[in-house]
């Protein structure tokens, strides 16, 4: 049972990670539609489908990578017919772009902890240093076997 509350996740304006970082999300469709996606299992996204319109329902999981981990956060995330696939674990994190009609995958990004995150834009780094004495510092990561590491720790999201 998900005993976690919706939330509710709009198409029209960006979402924040704590937005994105539930669990159970809901998302209101046009023509009637709403997708519901429950993150409560570590192997796979489940995404139920309600027609309004026609009282169907349906269903469909997505089976998430896992790899060879004791401990994985994942989630998912839906936007314009691509549902998007997080996996962290400390020794890989791997995302996973599919389309939600075929579920074929169209994309797929992935890193292991003694690579380089060719995908980033940007330094990584985290706020507050992890001390006290710099809370208001940032501290870059430059390791991905550190940044897995911590993030293998928080709960998965995607923006």
């Amino acid at each position: 049972m998900f005993e976690e509350k919706p939330t509710f996740i709009s198409q029209n304006t960006p979402s924040s990670f704590g937005t994105t970082a539930s669990g159970f999300k809901v998302y209101l469709e046009k023509d009637g539609l709403i997708r519901m996606t429950l993150d409560n299992s570590w192997k796979y996204t489940k995404v139920i489908n309600l027609d309004l319109n026609s009282g169907k329902v349906s269903q469909k999981k997505y089976e998430k990578s896992i790899g060879n981990c004791d401990f994985v956060t994942t989630n998912s995330l839906i936007h314009a017919g691509t549902i998007y696939i997080l996996s962290i674990c400390k020794n890989y994190m791997y995302l996973s772009l599919r389309d939600l009609q075929s579920e074929k995958e169209i994309n797929s990004f992935s890193v292991v902890k003694d690579d380089e995150i060719y995908f980033k834009n940007s330094g990584i780094v985290q706020e507050g240093g992890g001390t006290i004495y710099s809370k208001d510092r940032e501290l870059a990561i430059k390791e991905t076997k550190k940044f897995l590491a911590k993030t293998s720790k928080l709960t998965a999201a995607l923006p």
